[in-house]
């Protein structure tokens, strides 16, 4: 199961279709704060998170860095319309992230997707 956190309505809900279409269970949260409910919820049925950098109530960072105080392994894959820059990457690989920066194409993301759920001991959904 995938949690798609983002502000921006037409922006979840097109990435949701996609990844629906391709077989995916996504879940939605439009702040920082809905997203850590849902985790604390369904948490363990979670295999990925893609998550916006820049939201309204918690940041992105402000998100991740409190998922990562209950689960360090978790993968997540950050989305921003700003550059990697802001984030260096010893940060990245030590919060076990990948950046997209937006727009990006879907098969980009879909192939970041399938590479962390192919890779994760889980194996994915």
């Amino acid at each position: 199961m995938i949690l798609l956190v983002d502000d921006e309505p037409i922006v979840r809900n097109s990435i949701t279709e996609i990844l629906q279409l391709k077989g995916y269970d996504v879940l939605q949260a439009e702040n920082g704060r809905r997203a850590l409910e849902i985790y604390e919820a369904e948490g363990s049925k979670i295999d990925l998170i893609l998550l916006d950098m820049t939201m309204p109530v918690l940041t992105g960072m402000e998100t991740l860095q409190r998922i990562r105080e209950q689960d360090s392994q978790l993968p997540v894959i950050l989305l921003s319309g700003y550059g990697e820059e802001q984030i260096d990457n010893q940060t990245m690989e030590t919060l076990n992230t990948r950046f997209l920066k937006k727009p990006f194409k879907v098969d980009i993301l879909l192939q970041n997707i399938e590479e962390i759920l192919r890779d994760r001991p889980s194996g994915g959904s």
